[in-house]
């Protein structure tokens, strides 16, 4: 679903709306929003395991073309945003090390901004 509409809104320049709504309902998209916890994550957290954390499922589904408003997503951006910050501001996935991980912080600013984080 995600290349069907990526191919319509890149390649054709036509209007994918439709193609998009049906990312969190079809394919690639659907599979990593059922996976989704009820603790509000994926994975075992924000970066826990590496590849099916919440940091690494949020970049996934932004890369897929998922819809921007979908409350998963969002309500998962913003808890991460709320309870993974280090005293810099910036997030980093090791509770050990003061300051935040730059990698990491790219990433998250990806997703972020794309899922409507708040700028504060």
């Amino acid at each position: 679903m995600a290349v069907q509409f990526q191919a319509t809104r890149d390649l054709l320049q036509g209007d994918g709306d439709a193609l998009q709504a049906r990312i969190a309902t079809e394919g690639d998209g659907a599979t990593l929003l059922a996976a989704h916890h009820a603790d509000g994550h994926w994975g075992r957290g924000f970066y826990r395991p590496n590849w099916t954390s919440s940091h690494y499922t949020l970049l996934e589904l932004r890369n897929l073309g998922l819809d921007p408003a979908n409350a998963v997503a969002g309500e998962t951006v913003r808890r991460i945003l709320r309870e993974e910050k280090r005293e810099d501001g910036g997030l980093d996935p090791t509770v050990t090390v003061r300051g935040s991980d730059a990698c990491v912080n790219g990433m998250a600013l990806n997703y972020a901004s794309y899922f409507g984080a708040a700028e504060e």
